[in-house]
C-alpha cells in the first residue's frame, strides 16, 4: 500500500507537533510521508532561536513553559524517550532541558513570591482536573502565597497578625463539612483560605453532592478572609507586600464569586459569560473597581495573552469567560511547579530534539520554501497545488540548519551561507530570508502537484499571512473566496505584532 504524502506548510510548533504525531508510531510511519516546507533557515515560529557568531542566545519566543502545559510536556517527554542521540548530548533527559522554576520576584517593587509545589508531573498523561477541583487547587495556592508572606515576616522579627472572624452560619458549615470545629474566629488569613480549600475539597472532584447548597457560603468565606486581612495594618514604612496580598485577594475574591455563581450555581457557559470584559466581570462579583483597573496582577492577566483592540494599551479587552477559563488553567491545573525554566534557547531544548527525532523518522524539510500561493482544482474544493519560492538553493542535496555546540544542537541567527549557492553574494547584500521586506531576486520556483507531492496538505503558516490587508494577492485568495468560513475567519481575527 502506497504511502499517503502529507505536505506540511510551515515550520512552526504547530507543524512540528502535526509532524511528530503523523509519525508517532511505525504503522503511520509506514501510512504516511512528511515534508515539511520552511521559509528561511530555522524552524520554530514563535519558539524559533538562533546563536549569534559569538555564539550569545537571541531568544525569538518565550524562556519558560507553565507547568500547565500537559500536552507539550506529554510530547516532549516522548520525544526524549525515542530521540537518538550521541552520550556527549548535554541533553540526557527533559529534566536536563527544564527545570523547575518556583521563585518569581512579581510587583513594582519586586515582591519576592515562591510559587508553591506539588506532587504532580508535566506530562505524566493524567487526566486534567474537573473546573472544580482546579478551582480547589487555586484557593490552595492562594493560601500558601499567604502563608508565604507570613513566614517571611515571622523569619524576619515582624510578625504580622491576620485574625479572621467567621460568620457563624460560616462556622457552623465548616464544622459540618469535617474541616474545622465550631469557633468565631480563625488566627490567620492563610489559615482561613486553607479551610476554604480543604471545605472545597470536601464537596468532591465535582461541586455536585449533598454539600453543594454550601456554595455560596464558600466564596463568602473568601471575601470575608480579604476583609479581614485588608483591615490590618503593618507598621508605617513597612508594608512589604502587604499590599499586594491584599490586592490579591480582592482580585480572587471577586473570581472565586463569580466562579461559583455564574458558573457553578447559575450553570452559564463560557461564551455567556464572555458577553462582559474580565475587569467589569470581576468588579461585578466583588473586586474593588479601583484594584481591577489598576492592579499589575490583572494586568499581567492581559498582557500575557495580548488582550488589547490593535495593541493599544488603552483599550483592553478580555472576554470574561475565556479569562475564566485561562486562570482555571494558569492556577489551578499546574503540576510540580508553576513554572519550568529553559536551560538553553527553546530552539535548542525543543524544537532541535524533535526536528532531530522527525528525521529520523523518516520526516524531510524542505528549507527556503516560500509559500506564495494554494492553487484549488476546478471543483473548487481542494488543494490542486502548492506554489513556492525557492528563496534559495542549497549546494548540498539538503541543508543542514544546526551546528553542535557545547553538548548542544544548536540553531545560527543567520543562515550557513556557505551552504548555499551565491551564499556570499547573499550575506553581503544583507537578505533577510525571514522579514516580506527584504528585497532579493528569489533563486527559483517549484510547485506541488496533487496526486505527485501531496495528496493533503496541512496549513500551518501563521495566521497573519491569510488577512488580506491591502490590495496586494495573498496566498489563499482562492481558498479565500471559495469557502465562505474560511473567508470569515481570515476577516474576523484581529492581529497584534510583537516584538521579539
Amino acid at each position: 500500500m502506497a504511502r499517503r504524502k502529507i505536505a506540511i506548510l510551515g515550520g512552526g510548533m504547530a507543524s512540528l507537533t502535526t509532524a511528530y504525531h503523523l509519525t508517532r508510531t511505525e504503522a503511520l510511519r509506514e501510512a504516511h510521508e512528511v515534508t515539511v516546507y520552511q521559509i528561511g533557515w530555522r524552524l520554530g515560529g514563535k519558539g524559533a532561536t538562533g546563536r549569534d557568531e559569538r555564539m550569545r542566545i537571541l531568544e525569538h519566543g518565550l524562556h519558560i513553559w507553565f507547568g500547565y502545559y500537559d500536552n507539550a510536556f506529554r510530547m516532549l517527554r516522548q520525544v526524549f524517550r525515542d530521540w537518538e542521540r550521541g552520550a556527549d548530548h548535554a541533553l540526557g533527559s527533559w529534566h536536563d532541558a527544564f527545570h523547575a522554576q518556583s521563585f518569581t520576584p512579581i510587583g513594582p517593587d519586586f515582591f519576592p513570591l515562591n510559587w508553591p509545589d506539588n506532587d504532580g508531573v508535566p506530562g505524566d498523561g493524567h487526566v486534567f482536573w474537573t473546573p472544580w477541583q482546579a478551582f480547589t487547587q487555586m484557593l490552595s495556592l492562594v493560601a500558601a502565597t499567604l502563608r508565604t508572606w507570613h513566614d517571611d515576616r515571622e523569619q524576619a522579627g515582624r510578625p504580622h497578625a491576620s485574625t479572621v472572624a467567621v460568620p457563624s452560619r460560616i462556622a457552623s458549615r465548616l464544622e459540618s463539612a469535617r474541616v474545622r470545629s465550631a469557633g468565631g474566629a480563625i488566627p490567620q488569613a492563610h489559615h482561613a483560605m486553607q479551610s476554604a480549600a480543604e471545605w472545597a475539597a470536601a464537596l468532591g472532584p465535582t461541586h455536585h453532592g449533598p454539600l453543594a447548597s454550601h456554595l455560596p457560603d464558600l466564596a463568602e468565606l473568601v471575601g470575608v478572609v480579604h476583609e479581614a486581612f485588608a483591615a490590618t495594618c503593618p507598621a508605617p514604612g513597612d508594608d512589604a507586600g502587604h499590599g499586594l496580598m491584599v490586592e490579591l485577594l480582592d482580585i480572587f475574591r471577586g473570581f472565586a464569586h463569580g466562579f461559583v455563581h455564574d458558573f457553578m450555581i447559575l450553570g452559564k457557559t463560557a461564551r455567556e459569560v464572555d458577553a462582559v470584559d474580565f475587569r467589569a466581570w470581576l468588579v461585578e462579583h466583588g473586586t474593588t473597581p479601583e484594584v481591577a483597573a489598576r492592579s499589575f496582577i490583572v494586568r499581567a492577566l492581559y498582557d500575557t495573552m495580548f488582550q488589547y483592540i490593535d495593541g493599544d494599551l488603552e483599550r483592553p479587552s478580555y472576554a470574561a469567560g475565556t479569562a475564566a477559563q485561562v486562570v482555571l488553567r494558569m492556577f489551578g491545573t499546574t503540576k510540580g511547579a508553576a513554572l519550568y525554566e529553559m536551560q538553553a534557547g527553546m530552539g535548542e531544548v525543543v524544537v532541535s530534539p524533535l526536528y532531530q527525532l522527525l528525521r529520523q523518522r523518516g520526516v524531510q524539510f524542505r528549507f527556503f520554501r516560500e509559500v506564495t500561493r494554494l492553487a484549488l482544482d476546478p471543483s473548487r474544493r481542494k488543494v490542486e497545488q502548492v506554489h513556492l519560492s525557492v528563496q534559495a538553493q542549497v549546494k548540498q542535496d539538503e541543508y543542514r540548519p544546526t551546528r553542535f555546540y557545547s553538548g548542544l544542537d544548536c540553531w545560527p541567527a543567520q543562515p550557513f551561507w556557505d551552504q548555499l549557492v551565491d551564499g556570499d553574494a547573499l550575506r553581503d547584500a544583507g537578505v533577510d530570508f525571514e522579514s516580506p521586506w527584504s528585497a532579493y531576486k528569489p533563486a527559483g520556483t517549484e510547485v506541488l502537484q496533487h496526486g505527485r507531492d501531496f495528496h493533503e496538505v496541512v496549513l500551518g503558516i501563521c495566521l497573519g499571512a491569510f488577512k488580506k490587508l491591502n490590495e496586494d494577492p495573498t496566498l489563499v485568495d482562492e481558498l479565500t473566496a471559495a469557502s465562505p468560513a474560511f473567508k470569515a475567519m481570515t476577516e474576523s481575527f484581529s492581529l497584534l505584532p510583537s516584538l521579539a
